[in-house]
């Protein structure tokens, strides 16, 4: 009986081993897995840098403009609801937006258009200043005007003139590009820091164009 036992007993050892065998593989391929998700996290860490330089570009360019305090952008996706979710800056204007849901943005949505500039300060879009005659541009405080005007759409005035507390005398069919009203703001002017600080403020008004700063010469 004795060889019977011996052979079951090697039987029984080869299965021991095969199982083990076995285990040892599974356990093997469970590391590869955990191998896997280990990159796949760190591929989730990849987009949220993306997300976070994408945010930091935006603001990047309201405090390089403004040199001063920057705005909160609201680049999210918000559905495609018509919910009105309230103005927002964008990355470049104050606008109305609409969606499902602000989603994460809550905080830089403000109720109207005035209370969306007036969470921007001390941005300032510096290339919406143009020169004309022999002005150059980029302009500034201090700069002298004969006349000081922008070319918009008529649907525009109105958020300018909110803008700036004061009203615009507009004209059609002169230098402006079809469809643009000449808005003359200031004539003879010397642009002192509040008027340019409201002019800075209608750079953040959605479709304005440019301010030209006219200067004839003597």
């Amino acid at each position: 009986m004795r060889p019977p036992s011996f052979a079951f007993a090697l039987v029984m050892a080869a299965s021991w081993l095969a199982c083990g065998s076995d285990v040892q593989t599974t356990g093997t391929g469970g590391a590869s897995e955990g191998g896997s998700s280990s990159s796949s996290a760190t591929g989730g860490a990849g987009a949220s840098g993306g997300s976070s330089q994408r945010g930091a570009g935006a603001t990047g360019g309201a405090g390089g403009q403004g040199g001063g305090a920057v705005c909160q952008a609201a680049l999210g996706d918000y559905g495609d609801c018509d919910l009105a979710l309230g103005w927002a800056f964008d990355g470049q204007d104050c606008v109305a937006m609409s969606g499902c849901d602000c989603a994460m943005d809550c905080s830089a949505f403000e109720q109207d258009l005035q209370s969306c500039i007036g969470a921007c300060p001390d941005y300032c879009d510096s290339t919406a200043f143009l020169g004309e005659g022999i002005g150059g541009d980029g302009w500034g405080e201090g700069a002298f005007c004969d006349e000081l005007y922008t070319c918009v759409k008529s649907d525009v005035v109105p958020n300018l003139e909110l803008v700036l507390g004061t009203s615009l005398s507009c004209e059609t069919g002169v230098i402006c590009p079809v469809g643009e009203e000449r808005c003359l703001l200031e004539s003879s002017v010397t642009v002192s820091p509040s008027l340019y600080s409201g002019l800075c403020a209608t750079t953040l008004v959605e479709d304005l164009g440019a301010w030209y700063c006219l200067v004839l010469g003597n």
